[in-house]
């Protein structure tokens, strides 16, 4: 590299000085104008600044970082009640959803409130969500949602049958798994059909793992109960099974299931498999190795 002497220097500094003179009035008014600006945002913004100084955000990261599993204990809970939640909200949406059941604990009528409300709050996001992601499903999910919302217990009847069978048929469509709720003929495989699908993409990631862990036990739950399953527990416990079942409904094998929270439930589900299944999915997809 060539060196620059002492005298080119200064003689350089020279010429940068006559070509900047004529411009130092507007400069200057430039730099005030942005030191007014500075000021003036300062001024307007200095209790948000003061209180972002004062958070612990060591806390706050820990806090993030532990959301997945926190996330699998909550799902958990809900999915024991027949309740299906998603990370598609926002931050905070996501995390009072958390802790409100994690305070709600084992208890069913504050879960069902919990849940209930979250999913009256957000029906209309959700759906389109739904609509938006999966269009070819528009005018079933739409005319399902304007039953549950606009025809009262009647049309309770009419949404829970539709979410159910679109949830199946989504669930089919993403793991590209013919009848994927099903269970597998292997009696030496658990779960449904479309998990073994689910754990080859997802392999060994545990936030992926954490997020889905309800579809693990999915053949576990109410939902998806066999008739088998639902006979033998009551001949141990001589307790009649009422709870929504998706064999039960969309094989008319009962009569009573439209309700508010029933369709509510099967809302959730749908919503679950339509949108937080490939969020998920597509997130532990695109983590490096």
């Amino acid at each position: 590299m060539t060196k620059i002497s002492n005298s080119h220097k200064e003689e350089l500094v020279k010429i940068m000085g006559e070509l900047l003179e004529p411009h130092i009035p507007a400069l200057s008014d430039a730099f005030k104008r942005f030191g007014q600006w500075v000021d003036d945002v300062s001024k307007k913004h200095s209790s948000l600044i003061s209180n972002l100084s004062k958070i612990d955000w060591t806390a706050v990261n820990k806090r993030l970082e532990e959301m997945p599993k926190r996330s699998r204990k909550a799902m958990g809970i809900a999915s024991s009640q027949g309740w299906f939640f998603n990370w598609e909200g926002s931050l905070q949406v996501v995390l009072t959803l958390i802790d409100d059941i994690e305070l709600a604990g084992e208890d069913q009528s504050q879960i069902d409130e919990i849940l209930k409300q979250h999913y009256i709050k957000y029906l209309d996001t959700y759906t389109a969500q739904l609509v938006t992601n999966h269009p070819e499903r528009n005018v079933a999910i739409a005319a399902a949602v304007s039953a549950h919302k606009d025809l009262g217990e009647q049309g309770y009847y009419l949404s829970i049958p539709v979410f159910l069978a679109q949830a199946d048929g989504l669930f089919s469509e993403i793991c590209e798994t013919s009848m994927a709720m099903s269970k597998p003929r292997s009696k030496q495989t658990s779960g449904v059909k479309g998990l073994e699908w689910v754990k080859g993409k997802i392999g060994d990631d545990a936030q992926a793992n954490d997020l889905l862990s309800p579809l693990f036990v999915l053949h576990e739950m109410d939902l998806l109960k066999s008739e088998g399953t639902r006979n033998a527990e009551f001949e141990e416990t001589g307790i009649v099974f009422n709870a929504l079942n998706r064999h039960q409904v969309l094989h008319g094998e009962v009569s009573n299931y439209g309700n508010e929270l029933n369709s509510l439930k099967a809302f959730s589900f749908l919503a679950f498999v339509g949108l937080h299944l490939p969020t998920i999915l597509a997130s532990a997809e695109s983590k490096p190795g």
